[in-house]
């Protein structure tokens, strides 16, 4: 899901073009969600909201959630954050508290990011954000390979 204060546009990009791994992309991974810019100061926000049934054993556990991102031009920044609610199955745009969220300064090259939290016990629904802002005309950031795991340490 994408948030609709969108400036720009959002597109599947191929990171390994062609039958093969493409050096300088992550392996195994095929495609990306790119979102480029068209506007001074744009922003994107993506969102992964989990229900009840697919994050109740995450309750009062730490979790480690885990991306490769690249941002052009260099130095522009992602953030990434874990929300939860204390409602059952709580649609995407529901009130959801904050657990944790890092800012991380992209390169021009893929590089992988994890941020670890513990998500409360009282939590019935998990959601995941990655924010891209102050995107000027042109310039875009890739993402791909998001996880979120069980456990302190990305597996990927």
């Amino acid at each position: 899901m994408c948030s609709s204060d969108l400036s720009g546009t959002i597109s599947q990009d191929t990171l390994a073009p062609g039958t093969g791994w493409v050096y300088g992309y992550p392996y195994g991974f095929l495609y990306g969600l790119k979102f480029t810019s068209s506007s001074s100061g744009a922003s994107a926000t993506f969102y992964q909201t989990i229900e009840t049934f697919n994050c109740a054993d995450l309750a009062g556990q730490t979790v480690t959630l885990s991306f490769y991102a690249l941002g052009s031009p260099d130095s522009k920044q992602l953030s990434a954050g874990l929300l939860y609610s204390t409602t059952t199955n709580a649609a995407s745009s529901g009130t959801f508290t904050s657990i944790t969220s890092t800012t991380v300064t992209l390169g021009t090259t893929f590089t992988k990011y994890s941020v670890s939290a513990s998500i409360p016990s009282t939590a019935k629904t998990v959601q995941v954000t990655l924010t891209g802002s102050s995107y000027n005309a042109a310039e875009y950031f890739i993402i791909t390979g998001v996880q979120l795991e069980q456990g302190s340490l990305s597996g990927a």
